[in-house]
């Protein structure tokens, strides 16, 4: 299983991300200072680590992680929550499933769990910290 795409729409509430990764091994990322070459970088490290508080307080509108079989969506919501949602395709059937999240909620759903135990195995990912 490969990431192929991530997009990032309203980062800092200006900046709009969609980068089509292919079949590409390597990815250079350039851009003048402050354009969020490094957020972007946190983003991938954070959401690969399940460390979905990140997202609480970083200023975004949706972020998503395309791979083979799976689209992981983050919206941040307007009463300052975390959507995400996640669509399965297996077998030609799609399941979708949608957390809605809070800084005072633990994440706690073997589905989710499952879902990034696929992300962690991607060919194109390494679940190692990046930054």
């Amino acid at each position: 299983m490969e990431l192929r795409r991530i997009s990032v729409n309203n980062l800092f509430g200006i900046l709009n991300y969609d980068i089509d990764l292919g079949n590409s091994e390597t990815i250079i990322i350039t851009g003048p200072n402050g354009y969020g070459k490094t957020m972007l970088l946190k983003i991938i490290d954070n959401i690969l680590n399940k460390n979905i508080d990140f997202f609480f307080d970083l200023r975004f509108e949706e972020i998503k992680f395309e791979l083979d079989t799976i689209l992981l969506c983050i919206e941040k919501q307007k009463n300052k929550n975390v959507a995400v949602t996640v669509v399965d395709y297996v077998n030609d059937k799609k399941r979708q499933e949608v957390f809605t999240l809070n800084k005072n909620k633990e994440l706690d759903v073997d589905y989710f769990d499952e879902i990034y135990n696929k992300l962690l195995i991607c060919d194109n990912i390494d679940s190692d910290p990046i930054l």
